[in-house]
């Protein structure tokens, strides 16, 4: 089993162990229900074969929808692709702010949406592995790009002669979010608000976490989800955390109100959030009290399953994972779907395309839900197999 497989499952038994004495928490902690699914029209699958036509490959973990569709990269690259509608992707090639720099000359680490543009985070190699800047990307059609550097207070540092090196260093951007308007940034472990029109303000330093697992725009704020994966020679045991930055640029450390030892996805619908653990959730209307874990339900046949991602459309949650049959050896890609804060779920399974999948990513606009479905390869690690999309 591998390393980050044997975490979530470890993880997520511990989860239901301190289910029966979690702390905080309303009255609607009661067992989630499985709610008989009505026929819906089936996901359309796209494969990485049929997207990648131009002999391009297809290849994706990082997605965004924004005023022009969808803008997905391969995180720690600049290959990014557009679509429109989420089926029918083209690559979107930054030439025309660095031509004749090579791919690898950048590497991306978040999307966002601001004002109907998309957003592009990087840092850029001056030579080698470091030193680097940080860069901005910035495109309103998901084809023509313009340098948004110069938007953000990108913090840098000067490496101690020690180490030879006279160029700034400087971490990625790690989370961002856009509220009413106003931007807030995450990066080098410091948070920054804009105070006015021009000017910035640093605001609290963020919790340490070694893995940034995933990341989530809330009411609450936006959420980052990570942790320490535990080290088995000093005996340091895995943990998890939950940071919130909030409207107001301020980090609050949520992993003391939060009854989840990890957390895997998250969402809002109608003022309440739920965050998601690999096997069930919790819930708050207020961020401070927290509802008695729930196991999310599954059909009979199924014995186990994986939360990954969760979106919300049009006043609905959406959960993507997968669901192990029970005798079986192959988990199934599905969507769990509810329309009363997590009172009820219908269950819908996807169309198998990869006996170790995962779904990576998600995005949504104007009720069309993108979301990136991958596979494991042997020779190439973990891939893009191809695109779900909601009928």
């Amino acid at each position: 089993m591998r390393p980050l497989t044997r975490l979530v499952a470890i993880l997520a038994l511990l989860s239901l162990l301190v289910s029966s004495t979690a702390r905080g928490g309303d009255p609607s902690g009661d067992d989630a229900r499985l709610a008989a699914p009505a026929e819906p029209a089936p996901w359309r699958f796209t494969s990485v074969e049929q997207i990648s036509g131009d002999g391009r490959e297809f290849d994706a973990d990082l997605v965004v929808s924004f005023a022009a569709g969808f803008l997905a990269v391969r995180e720690s690259t600049v290959r990014f692709w557009f679509s429109a509608d989420g089926t029918s992707w083209r690559r979107a090639p930054l030439d025309n702010l660095f031509p004749g720099l090579p791919g690898n000359a950048y590497g991306t680490y978040m999307l966002a949406e601001h004002d109907g543009k998309a957003y592009a985070f990087a840092r850029e190699q001056l030579g080698g592995s470091y030193p680097t800047r940080p860069v901005a990307f910035a495109t309103a059609d998901g084809v023509t790009w313009e340098d948004a550097s110069a938007e953000f207070p990108f913090h840098t540092y000067t490496v101690p002669p020690a180490e030879k090196h006279d160029h700034p260093i400087a971490t990625a951007v790690i989370a961002g979010a856009s509220f009413a308007g106003e931007w807030t940034l995450l990066y080098d472990s410091h948070s920054w608000t804009r105070a006015s029109a021009d000017r910035w303000r640093s605001v609290d330093a963020l919790p340490f976490l070694c893995s940034i697992a995933n990341r989530a725009t809330v009411e609450l704020g936006y959420l980052i989800m990570g942790g320490c994966f535990g080290d088995e020679h000093t005996g340091q045991q895995p943990y998890g955390n939950i940071v919130a930055l909030t409207r107001t640029g301020k980090l609050v450390d949520l992993h003391e109100d939060v009854p989840l030892l990890w957390a895997s996805a998250a969402a809002s619908s109608d003022g309440s959030t739920l965050i998601f653990d690999p096997v069930g959730f919790t819930r708050s209307t207020d961020g401070r009290s927290w509802s008695t874990p729930t196991r999310l339900p599954t059909p009979e046949e199924f014995a186990d399953l994986q939360v990954e991602q969760a979106v919300e459309v049009d006043g609905a949650i959406l959960v993507f994972g997968q669901a192990m049959p029970r005798g079986g050896t192959v988990a199934l890609p599905a969507v769990w779907r509810t329309e009363d804060e997590g009172s009820s779920w219908s269950f819908t399974r996807l169309q198998p395309y990869h006996r170790q999948g995962s779904l990576r990513g998600a995005a949504e606009k104007d009720g069309r839900v993108v979301v990136l479905a991958h596979g494991l390869d042997n020779t190439k690690g973990v891939r893009t197999a191809g695109v779900f999309v909601n009928p």
